[in-house]
């Protein structure tokens, strides 16, 4: 068992004290959930604060699919490992050796891999602002996810394909 921390920005006052406890609890949530981390301060949070309260969920999920493609919200094992790798990716600005350094593999098994990211997508990833969405596309897929939020637009996925 690992022992997970979520700190809030520093409140002053008992009045105080629920606001402080739900970002402890929303940034546990995420180093949990994302970061794999022991400790995660709300403010580490950054733009994901801002996709968890945009109430609109359909407008998260159409710009997830807009991005990611058949990637969207799919949760088979070729499609989970294509997203793991980009998020490798990402992590690692888009250098692709110490991105196969962190990932264990060699970098040729990377590029191979990036290729068939490319393939599925459809478009390069070597355009930067094509590369920031799909992060962020990928984020917001985790926090759509993360509350529960997918089941109709999975739905909605399903009969997109008939």
């Amino acid at each position: 068992m690992i022992l997970c921390i979520g700190v809030s920005e520093r409140k002053t006052g008992l009045d105080k004290l629920a606001d402080a406890t739900e970002q402890a609890r929303q940034a546990l949530q995420f180093a949990v959930k994302h970061q794999h981390q022991r400790i995660f301060f709300y403010e580490q949070l950054g733009i994901a604060r801002l996709y968890a309260a945009i109430p609109n969920r359909g407008l998260l999920a159409d710009f997830c699919k807009q991005h990611l493609g058949s990637l969207c919200f799919a949760r088979d094992n070729a499609t989970l490992e294509m997203k793991a790798t980009l998020g490798h990716y990402f992590n690692h600005f888009g250098h692709q050796q110490h991105t196969a350094d962190a990932m264990g593999v060699h970098r040729n098994t990377l590029s191979y891999r990036l290729g068939k990211i490319e393939q599925r997508l459809g478009y390069s990833l070597q355009d930067p602002f094509l590369r920031l969405n799909l992060q962020n596309a990928l984020l917001i897929e985790q926090i759509l996810f993360h509350h529960h939020d997918i089941e109709e637009h999975t739905d909605q996925l399903d009969d997109d394909k008939d």
